[in-house]
């Protein structure tokens, strides 16, 4: 679910953890493919919301693989 862009907060409460912390360190290790879309949005904020192109993108996400 997290990796179609649901909210970690959603996930949470739909899996019945407490804490949103137990949520995050169960399922953050598995999600590569999130971590290079936040990191090409970073990307795109720190460079005044420029868009990278869908080649960069894939280059920049098999190198995080």
């Amino acid at each position: 679910m997290l990796e179609r862009g649901e909210s970690l907060k959603t996930v949470q409460e739909l899996l019945g953890h407490a804490d949103i912390a137990t949520t995050g360190n169960t399922y953050a290790h598995v999600m590569p493919e999130v971590k290079v879309a936040a990191g090409v949005n970073m990307n795109g904020l720190l460079k005044k919301n420029k868009k990278v192109s869908p080649q960069k993108e894939r280059i920049l996400a098999e190198k995080a693989n």
